[in-house]
């Protein structure tokens, strides 16, 4: 069972605090949903608005991760408006520079592997948090990464649960053929010396 209950991670958070930083006090609580999916159904607003937050895609689907993204998006408004553009303009521009397809497949993989094999998470994100460094992690999370850089991270996580999700994924679509392509070229990246 993966699930972790809500009175279950409030006191391993009040541990953590407490062992290593002391005595404190809980003046107030937040809690939310963040959405955890590549699929989210957005409809469309109206005219003369421009979405924001999880509403304008921003919030990284495996992670939650949101706020560098939001306060990119934020000045890239502020800087057309300045410029007078108008609302649809400035979209068009923004999804122009926005995530890559790479970081969408990214995505896409962990996500397979956490809701098919939610026992492989825990080892992923210990692997991402613990095996590399912290610049280079949040350079990642930000898509701002060069596929040097991502190798270097990838090689750093265990290889069986994105090969796993690589076939199944590229296997759902029908690209079976190039799913074992790949798989062979991150075999032989990952073992040749």
């Amino acid at each position: 069972d993966c699930e972790l209950h809500e009175e279950t991670a409030h006191q391993r958070i009040v541990d953590y605090i407490s062992t290593r930083f002391g005595e404190f006090e809980i003046v107030s609580q937040e809690k939310g949903c963040i959405p955890i999916t590549q699929q989210l159904m957005i409809e469309h607003i109206g005219d003369g608005v421009i979405e924001l937050g999880s509403r304008a895609g921003l919030i990284k689907s495996t992670t939650g991760y949101v706020l560098k993204n939001m306060h990119a998006h934020a000045s890239f408004i502020g800087d057309r408006i300045s410029e007078n553009l108008h609302s649809e303009q400035i979209k068009i521009e923004w999804n122009a520079v926005k995530k890559t397809r790479r970081f969408h497949f990214y995505d896409g993989l962990l996500l397979s592997i956490l809701k098919y094999k939610p026992n492989w998470g825990k080892s992923i994100f210990q692997h991402l948090t613990q095996k590399g460094s912290w610049d280079e992690t949040f350079h990642f999370l930000d898509e701002k990464s060069t596929l040097g850089q991502e190798a270097k991270i990838f090689s750093k996580l265990p290889i069986i649960p994105f090969l796993w999700a690589t076939a199944r994924c590229l296997n759902n679509q029908n690209f079976r053929g190039v799913s074992l392509l790949i798989i062979l070229s991150v075999i032989f990246l990952f073992v040749s010396p």
